[in-house]
């Protein structure tokens, strides 16, 4: 059976009207090595959800949730994250260099902020991003 959710397991931290905030605490792959406390590398970091619900009366602050996004969602996330800036960049740099051959340090300055660029529009447009990447508390 295939997965069609992403889940993590958060503990409510406040509510307002229909809008649940849940922490959930995200660990690195160091959690599950055996050297980490010897390494001193691991790390975890809480992160913070809202979640819109009509059930946000049902729960209460320290409750314990599980939190999910479906997994096409997630990759819409990570697909506007990482991928769509990286093609910026690298279209931005193969274009700047062969229009500019002499100064390679403006054209990877001009590129780096082609992303800038990129990520102050998705800034923007947050609103629209959010109503379509919605958790939800399973």
């Amino acid at each position: 059976m295939k997965c069609e959710t992403i889940e993590h397991i958060g503990t409510v931290a406040g509510i307002e009207g229909m809008c649940v905030r849940v922490e959930i605490t995200s660990h690195s792959a160091c959690s599950s090595c055996s050297a980490r406390m010897a390494c001193g590398m691991s790390e975890s970091a809480t992160k913070s959800i809202d979640v819109y619900t009509n059930r946000g009366a049902e729960f209460h602050v320290g409750d314990v949730v599980v939190v999910g996004v479906k997994k096409s969602m997630g990759i819409t996330a990570v697909v506007l994250a990482y991928v769509v800036p990286l093609v910026f960049l690298v279209v931005s740099l193969v274009i700047g260099l062969s229009l500019f051959e002499k100064s390679e340090g403006m054209v990877a300055l001009a590129s780096l902020f082609s992303v800038v660029i990129y990520y102050v529009g998705l800034y923007l447009l947050r609103d629209k991003i959010e109503s379509k990447i919605q958790f939800s508390i399973t």
